[in-house]
C-alpha cells in the first residue's frame, strides 16, 4: 500500500499500473492481484489509506470557521494525494473510509448547530456534492482554463447584446482560490438557510 500510494502521489490515477506496483517491489503482478482482484480495487484501497491519514483541523470560533477549515484541510490533503478524489464515486462507491473521516464534522455540526434528522441528511448530502464539485474543480482546472478549449463568443452566439454579456465572463481570470472561496461560502450558506427554516425564519 505504501508502495502504491508512493507511485500514486507522483503520477496521474490514470497511469498507475498494478504493474509498476510490481516491479518496485521485486515481484509479479500476479502477486499482487492476490490481494486486489483488480486495478481499481487497488486504487480504492488507496483512496481508503489516504482518509486515513487525514488529520482533522481544530475547531474554530464558529461552526462556520470550522466547516471551512475542513474544507481547506481537505483539498490541501487531496493536493498532496491525488487519489484521495476517488474517494467519492469511484465505479459508483463511496469509500468507507471517507465516510469515517467525516463522522466528526456530522457529530460537530449536529451539537454546535444544532442540525437533526432531514436538516442533518441534507447538511451532509450538500457536504458531499461541495466536496466533489471542488475534487472536480481540482482536476479540470487547467482545461477550464486553457484558451483553445474556451469557446469563441461568436461560435455561441450572434447578439451583440448576449455577445457583449459573455465577453464579461473571463474563467482564467478567476484565481482557485476565488473559486473555492465562493464555494466554501456557498455551502455555508445552504445551512444558514437550513437552520431559518428549523428556526422558522
Amino acid at each position: 500500500m505504501q508502495t502504491s500510494l508512493q507511485i500514486l502521489d507522483q503520477v496521474p490515477v490514470e497511469d498507475f499500473m498494478v504493474k509498476t506496483v510490481a516491479e518496485s517491489l521485486g515481484t509479479t503482478s500476479m502477486a499482487i492481484y492476490r490481494y486486489f482482484p483488480s486495478r481499481d480495487a487497488l486504487i480504492l484501497a488507496a483512496a481508503d489509506e489516504v482518509c486515513r491519514l487525514f488529520r482533522a483541523p481544530k475547531e474554530g470560533a464558529t461552526w462556520q470557521d470550522t466547516v471551512t477549515r475542513w474544507l481547506r484541510a481537505i483539498k490541501r490533503h487531496a493536493d498532496r494525494h491525488p487519489t484521495m478524489l476517488y474517494v467519492l464515486g469511484l465505479n459508483g462507491r463511496v469509500s468507507r473510509e471517507w465516510v469515517r473521516m467525516t463522522v466528526p464534522l456530522t457529530i460537530f455540526m449536529s451539537k454546535r448547530s444544532g442540525l437533526r434528522g432531514k436538516q442533518l441528511t441534507v447538511a451532509t448530502y450538500l457536504f458531499g456534492a461541495t466536496i466533489a464539485s471542488m475534487f472536480h474543480m481540482i482536476t479540470d482546472s487547467r482545461a477550464a482554463h486553457a484558451g483553445h478549449l474556451l469557446p469563441r463568443i461568436a461560435d455561441i452566439t450572434t447578439n451583440d447584446r448576449e455577445a457583449k454579456v459573455l465577453r464579461q465572463i473571463r474563467l482564467r481570470s478567476l484565481s482557485e482560490r476565488e473559486a473555492l472561496d465562493a464555494l466554501f461560502a456557498q455551502y455555508i450558506a445552504g445551512i444558514e438557510r437550513l437552520l431559518r427554516r428549523r428556526a422558522g425564519g
